[in-house]
Parts: structure tokens; sequence; C-alpha cells
């Protein structure tokens, strides 16, 4: 639901953890599959997510692999349900620069729900265009870390349902 009242016409959205791509599906269904890159640290997700995308008409761009602030490639540890899914450094899965995701991707809207991976983000500049955030924080440490890191670049806090938070500037 924050989802379809924050989205608006010409933006485009980078999701980081796929999960099973509803979200991404329903924002491809909002703006156009070319509007929308989703990533997902679990490569046994792809065919899911991928199921996904064709049950509901839509294309928007997949990719694997862990967002991080470097290039240490990270290993998947597997929870009994996928949403629980993290990552640490470690194993074979390619670490995915948040800098060039957010290069190639031109968002306007970062949507954020890594499973505690969001405070390695933490202390990336964000571009300009960048109009709102939505980041789920999985603790209070991460919270405060996380509300740091988007205050520091002017987004001040408009909505808060349960751990996920929405930031917008402008």
């Amino acid at each position: 639901a924050v989802l379809a009242t924050l989205l608006q016409p010409g933006d485009r959205l980078l999701e980081l953890g796929s999960g099973c791509g509803y979200l991404a599906t329903a924002a491809a269904q909002t703006l156009g599959s070319d509007a929308v890159v989703t990533v997902e640290a679990d490569p046994q997700m792809e065919p899911t997510i991928r199921k996904t995308f064709a049950l509901n008409g839509v294309s928007p761009r997949l990719v694997v692999g862990a967002v991080s602030r470097d290039t240490s490639p990270r290993e998947v540890l597997r929870a009994d349900n996928f949403w629980s899914t993290k990552t640490r450094p470690g194993g074979t899965v390619p670490a995915l620069p948040l800098s060039d995701l957010l290069r190639e991707a031109q968002p306007t809207v970062l949507l954020c729900d890594i499973e505690g991976g969001e405070g390695d983000l933490c202390g990336e500049p964000l571009p300009e265009s960048l109009r709102a955030v939505v980041i789920e924080t999985h603790s209070d440490a991460l919270d405060r870390q996380v509300t740091g890191w988007l205050t520091a670049q002017s987004y001040r806090l408009t909505q808060s349902v349960d751990r996920t938070r929405v930031f917008t500037r402008g």
C-alpha cells in the first residue's frame, strides 16, 4: 500500500531485495517494465521471480547479486522462509555496488528490504534525482543508522509502518 501511493507517473524504481517479485510486479504494472529494476541476492529465487513476472505479464529487469558498498562476493544465508534470507561476506554470489546500480537504473524511488543489510549501504551518497526511499529496517540500531544516513542527505521521514520507513526530499 505504501508503494502504490508513493509512485508517480514518470518514476523509475530500483528495488533491493526482490523476494518473490511481488512488489517489482506491482511497480511494473504501474510504471511499465522498463522503469523497474529489481535486485535479488539469492540465485535460487530467480525462477520464482521470473514466474511471478510472467504470470502477471510484466518484465522488469532482474539482477541477481548482493547489494553492497564494495565488490567482495557474498554468501547467501538461507532461512526456512525466503523473506528472512541474508548475506554476509565470503561465498560466490557477486557483490553489486550500490553506486553502480544507482547509476545504471537512474531511479527516482529506491525500495530496500535486504534483511539487515541496509546498514552496509549507509554512507553511500544518493543522487539528487532520488526523491524517495522506502526502507525496512531490521533493528532499532539499524533504524537510527539509516535515519542518520538519509537525513544527512536532506531526506525527511514522512511515513512509518511497523519497521518500514518512507523518506522523501524535495
